[in-house]
């Protein structure tokens, strides 16, 4: 994540919006749906959902992060294609007419979405590729992402995603250069990585055991089970690795922090109030960052007033 700006932040108020519109919309329609006398009938018709999910939260989502971009367009039809789920498990089968035409197209649908998201993927991984070789290659990772996606929250949860298999899978370029400046590594800090190579260690002798007790009762259980936990080690391998070899970089004017697989923003020299040691565990709070890992804490940072990361 690069130094937070006004772009970022209203980015991220726009997502805010959609989301809050298509939480009320949801609701409003459940609502309607239970009390299909509303609309003096035995059933709720579906005119009403189909209006709000296929036409409405669709233009909502391009009025609020602008027509103009290619990246609306595929929201939008995201959208959509979430308003045909939503219909197949919301409405009831006596209220369906349109929806029996649109639920076959559901696979299509489907098939669609990862079409466009293994085309957007191989589009990135070239631009990767053929990105400045100076810089280090999860950085070029971060440059393709925003020149395929801008910037806003998903595009922030994409280049989170691909930090975690670039460092679960990456061995080619892991190590090399982050730029100028001063680095330094957070590993030794409490026995940060030592800790989370225990817990690895941990996880993948309790996953093939927590598979075979819960197949014992329910198989497709057993195989959510382990594919979330199998996700979950993967997240874990790409931590540690992250841990190894993500450094925190001072420069003249900022300071980089880059901590573990997850936290990555800039903080600059001018919007620091003070620097001062610091033991204990840090408790959470609104506007405060946590950078403590299977470690410890050091160092604690105060910003100026009003100071975005």
């Amino acid at each position: 994540m690069a130094a937070q700006l006004p772009d970022n932040l209203f980015a991220q108020s726009k997502n805010r919006i959609f989301f809050a519109v298509a939480g009320i919309v949801l609701l409003a329609n459940m609502l309607a749906l239970s009390n299909p006398h509303w609309f003096s009938e035995t059933q709720a018709p579906e005119w009403p959902f189909a209006f709000d999910f296929l036409i409405v939260l669709p233009l909502v989502f391009l009025l609020v992060h602008g027509p103009g971009k290619r990246i609306s367009w595929l929201g939008a039809a995201t959208v959509a294609s979430f308003g045909v789920f939503a219909g197949s498990w919301l409405l009831p089968a006596e209220s369906k007419y349109v929806w029996l035409w649109l639920e076959p197209l559901r696979y299509i649908l489907v098939l669609a979405a990862v079409t466009v998201q293994f085309v957007l993927v191989a589009r990135i991984v070239r631009d990767t590729r053929s990105g400045p070789k100076h810089l280090h290659v999860e950085d070029r990772l971060a440059h393709a992402v925003l020149r395929r996606l801008g910037s806003g929250m998903f595009s922030n949860v994409i280049r989170f995603e691909s930090r975690v298999w670039l460092y679960a899978f990456g061995w080619k370029g892991l190590d090399g250069s982050f730029g100028n400046g001063q680095h330094f590594s957070t590993h030794l800090q409490n026995g940060n990585a030592s800790n989370q190579q225990g817990f690895l260690v941990l996880i993948a002798a309790e996953i093939p055991l927590a598979h075979f007790l819960i197949y014992l009762f329910s198989p497709l259980l057993a195989w959510v089970v382990t594919g979330l936990s199998v996700y979950g080690m993967i997240f874990l391998v790409a931590e540690y690795r992250a841990t190894l070899r993500r450094p925190i970089t001072v420069t003249d004017d900022a300071v980089r922090i880059r901590y573990g697989v997850i936290d990555d923003f800039v903080i600059r020299r001018t919007d620091i109030a003070k620097v001062e040691h610091f033991t204990g565990r840090p408790n959470r709070a609104k506007g405060r960052v946590r950078c403590r890992g299977a470690g410890g804490t050091n160092v604690r940072i105060e910003l100026m007033p009003n100071t975005l990361i």
